[in-house]
C-alpha cells in the first residue's frame, strides 16, 4: 500500500513545500526537534504532575496523531482520478 501511495505524497510535499530536499529538510529538522524537547517536556509534566500521568499524556497525544492523520490524509492528499 506505500508504493501507492508514495508518488502522490511526494507530488504532494514538492508542489506545496518546494523540492525534495527541501522537504527531507523539514522533516528532519521536525524530527530533532522532537527528539530534544520530547524528554525534558515529559519530565517537566512528571514534576508537575506524576510519571504516569506524563506518559499518558505522550500516549494520549500518540493516540491523537494517529486518529487525526488519518483523518486528515483525504483532506491534505487529494483523491487520484482515474486516467481518460
Amino acid at each position: 500500500m506505500t508504493g501507492r501511495t508514495s508518488p502522490v505524497r511526494a507530488r504532494w510535499s514538492v508542489s506545496t513545500i518546494g523540492t525534495i530536499g527541501t522537504a527531507l529538510a523539514a522533516v528532519a529538522t521536525i524530527g530533532y526537534l522532537g527528539l530534544l524537547a520530547g524528554p525534558p517536556l515529559i519530565g517537566l509534566t512528571a514534576h508537575v504532575t506524576s510519571l504516569p500521568v506524563a506518559l499518558g499524556l505522550v500516549s494520549a497525544f500518540c493516540a491523537a496523531i494517529g486518529v487525526g492523520g488519518r483523518a486528515l490524509v483525504p483532506v491534505v492528499i487529494p483523491a487520484r482520478r482515474a486516467p481518460s
